[in-house]
């Protein structure tokens, strides 16, 4: 999945750029891999380069939201959620605060990080930044994660 991450971030690379920018460095490490890519039809290869097939095609997830759940101490959660920013297309703390500080809001802001808190229900008090996906593989494995258990 890293190595389809890299096709598509580079849109349109050869193996021997791959090898060098992944740091690979068996001359066998790369080519296995490849052929994966290629026999499960999510690249192509066009005079020496390779290619990742349209996202609309490889990839099925329209909206992955990652959630981040504290009792009291917002600040922490905080920080734990902006780490799913890595993978996700939004990411949100839960709290039982009702009234951020307005430091924790702007930390929020910073981040990306949205928030809801829990009174009677939820209630969103902060929207999350919207990241496209894939953002990385991480967010490749949850589409085949996903893929293999829709297809059981």
């Amino acid at each position: 999945m890293k190595v389809l991450q890299h096709i598509i971030n580079s849109k349109k690379i050869t193996s021997k750029k791959i090898k060098t920018q992944l740091g690979l460095t068996g001359d066998n490490d790369l080519l296995p891999i490849l052929e994966k890519l290629y026999d499960a039809d999510l690249i192509v290869r066009k005079n020496g380069f390779y290619e990742p097939k349209s996202l609309e095609l490889i990839y099925g997830i329209k909206k992955l939201e990652a959630f981040e759940a504290k009792i009291n101490n917002i600040t922490t959660v905080v920080e734990q959620a902006n780490v799913n920013n890595w993978f996700a297309s939004k990411t949100f703390i839960l709290s039982n605060v009702n009234h951020p500080t307005e430091k924790t809001m702007q930390k929020l802001e910073k981040t990306g990080v949205g928030m809801y808190a829990l009174d009677q229900d939820f209630i969103k008090l902060k929207e999350a930044k919207i990241h496209s996906l894939p953002t990385c593989y991480i967010s490749l494995l949850f589409n085949e994660w996903i893929g293999k258990k829709v297809n059981m």
